[in-house]
């Protein structure tokens, strides 16, 4: 009869680590792969609509005049909870009592970052504290479909965030505002608020979009590998 092999308790510690290294590697790569799959898209013009506007992204300018109707069509239409009277009273209720002279800040975390798509006055990179980038939002329009939902990203409570600021002049605030609201705002699936931005110039106020976490499609404490295998697969 052939003795059984004994494998010392350290070489099996070992060997699960390097087992278990190897599996997060490879969902690491499989989400590093999808972001790039994602940004690709939007300079290959899946998103712009001329080779005019990839010039522009990749010149990296401070305005951006995409075509792409965002919050539009019938898979928007789909999930749209809001009319434009009621974005437009939202976009009036977050500017109340604001002073406007210099104009309003926005800030983004995921595709305002690339294609903000507004007319802009200055833009800065910030970091804001308290919040997080999280793909925590189900997606059944533009990352997925009602059978294989995809995700996109939320702001979610805790840690920081790093984005881009954006600043409106004020002669450009309720055009550009509305056309934000359209965008982001038409499912219900944020809350608009002010936050405070670090940037090198120093803090300003921003308006940002915070992940409503009361909404049917917050889907918070997924598993790495659901979320890479969904960033990967899904499509919309």
């Amino acid at each position: 009869m052939q003795k059984e092999t004994r494998i010392p308790f350290r070489t099996k510690i070992r060997y699960q680590n390097e087992q278990e290294n190897g599996r997060l590697y490879e969902l690491h790569w499989k989400l590093n792969l999808a972001y790039f799959k994602t940004f690709s898209s939007i300079v290959s013009g899946k998103k712009f609509q001329n080779s005019s506007m990839k010039k522009e992204f990749k010149k990296n300018e401070v305005n951006s005049n995409s075509s792409y109707k965002w919050g539009t069509g019938k898979e928007a239409d789909s999930i749209r909870t809001m009319n434009s009277e009621e974005l437009s009273d939202s976009v009036k209720q977050i500017l109340k009592g604001m002073n406007l002279e210099k104009g309003v800040w926005v800030f983004g975390y995921g595709s305002l970052m690339w294609n903000p798509d507004i007319k802009l006055a200055e833009k800065r990179t910030g970091t804001v504290t308290g919040y997080h980038r999280s793909l925590c939002l189900k997606s059944l329009v533009y990352r997925g479909t009602p059978d294989y939902h995809g995700l996109v990203f939320g702001l979610d409570k805790g840690d920081s965030c790093q984005g881009m600021a954006y600043r409106i002049a004020e002669e450009n605030i309720l055009s550009e505002m509305n056309k934000i609201w359209e965008r982001e705002m038409f499912a219900g699936t944020y809350i608009p608020t002010w936050v405070n931005v670090i940037t090198k110039q120093g803090a300003i106020s921003a308006v940002t979009f915070v992940i409503n976490n009361k909404h049917e499609h917050y889907i918070p404490d997924l598993e790495l590998e659901e979320i890479a295998e969904r960033v990967v697969k899904a499509e919309g």
